[in-house]
């Protein structure tokens, strides 16, 4: 049972990566479909966010799994903060963080948005 555990947070941590990854990079993807995914998936995830109290239900799935009860606050930009924590030290402040993913973000949807409607002019 342990291993099916560590398996499956293997598994989560990794969707977790690819979501990160399309997030911040779906706009260069030379299909306008992506585009189009893309557009509707970030504002959707950015509002699962906000109704789950600053926190991805990817990472309560895992905390769950680890045997984690750690309160919503300190759950907020768990992952984030695990890659960042990597190539930083010290870690930026979490209202630094937030503003960061949040500006990156509407960014990246915001250039899907531009080339979606390049693409019918």
């Amino acid at each position: 049972m342990k291993t099916l555990r560590i398996f499956l947070i293997l598994l989560l941590k990794g969707l977790h990566l690819i979501i990160l990854v399309f997030s911040v990079a779906g706009w260069a993807a030379p299909f306008p479909t992506v585009w189009w995914v893309h557009g509707i998936f970030v504002p959707l995830m950015v509002g699962q966010w906000q109704i789950n109290q600053g926190t991805c239900w990817l990472t309560n799935v895992e905390n769950f799994l680890r045997g984690d009860s750690k309160a919503k606050s300190q759950q907020q930009g768990q992952f984030i903060k695990g890659i960042l924590g990597r190539c930083f030290d010290p870690i930026p402040s979490d209202a630094t963080l937030k503003r960061l993913i949040y500006g990156i973000l509407a960014l990246s949807w915001g250039l899907s948005v531009v080339r979606l409607l390049a693409m019918n002019l």
